[in-house]
C-alpha cells in the first residue's frame, strides 16, 4: 500500500468513526446508520477493485516481444521490422544481427538467429530499453523484489557481470556493477544466456 493509498483510507475510517459519534449523539441509527453504512461498503469495494487492478498491471508476466521482435521469427521477419542490421556478426551457431542509434551508443539491439533453423532464438537489448514495462527496473535489487529468486544466477569468472534467468517470464537481466545493464528475451532463457 503506499502513502496516497494509507492516507485516503485512514480519511474514510476517521470519517465513519466521526459519522458514527455524531449518529450516536443523536440516537439516529436506523435509516442514516444503514445509508452511511452502504456508502461505506460501496466505497470500500470500489477501493478494493483499483487495489486490484494496479497489483494485475504490476504483477510480473512473461514477455513475448523486444522492441517488435519474437523468438521464432525468420530473419525476413525481422528484416522487414527492423530494416538492415548495423553490424552482423556469424558464429558456429547462431547468427547476430545487431542494431545501434547514432544519437545514443550505449544503445545496441541484437538479435540471434540460430543457424539450425533459421529462426530468432535469443534477443538482447543494452542501453535504454524500448518496454515501458522492462524499463522500470534498474538495479538488481528491483529485479528480484518483482520476480523472486532467479531460476538461474551466473557470475562471470573476471566479475564483469552477473546475469540473473527467469525461465517463467522468458527473460534475462544482465548486471554490471550493481546496475542493470541488458535485458535478454529468450527460447525459456536457456544456457545460452549463461
Amino acid at each position: 500500500m503506499s502513502t496516497g493509498d494509507a492516507i485516503i483510507v485512514s480519511t474514510l475510517v476517521i470519517m465513519a468513526s466521526l459519522a458514527a459519534w455524531r449518529i450516536s449523539i443523536a440516537n439516529r441509527w436506523g435509516t442514516v446508520g444503514k445509508v452511511i453504512a452502504l456508502i461505506f461498503l460501496i466505497l470500500l469495494i470500489i477501493f478494493g477493485a483499483f487495489q486490484a487492478y494496479d497489483w494485475y498491471q504490476k504483477r510480473p508476466r512473461p514477455v513475448d516481444n523486444l522492441n517488435g521482435i519474437r523468438i521464432g521469427m525468420s530473419e525476413p521477419e525481422v528484416l522487414v521490422k527492423m530494416g538492415k542490421a548495423s553490424d552482423v556478426n556469424s558464429q558456429k551457431k547462431y547468427k547476430i544481427l545487431s542494431y545501434t542509434k547514432e544519437y545514443n551508443v550505449d544503445y545496441r539491439f541484437d538479435v540471434s538467429i540460430w543457424n539450425g533453423s533459421g529462426k530468432v532464438d535469443v534477443v538482447c537489448e543494452k542501453g535504454d530499453f524500448t518496454d515501458p514495462y522492462l524499463s522500470s527496473y534498474t538495479s538488481e535489487n528491483e529485479i528480484t523484489e518483482r520476480f523472486g529468486k532467479p531460476e538461474n544466477t551466473v557470475i562471470d569468472p573476471n566479475g564483469s557481470y552477473k546475469s540473473l534467468s527467469y525461465p517463467l517470464y522468458n527473460l534475462t537481466f544482465i548486471i554490471r556493477l550493481g546496475d542493470l545493464s541488458e535485458v535478454c528475451l529468450a527460447n525459456k532463457a536457456q544456457g545460452y544466456l549463461a
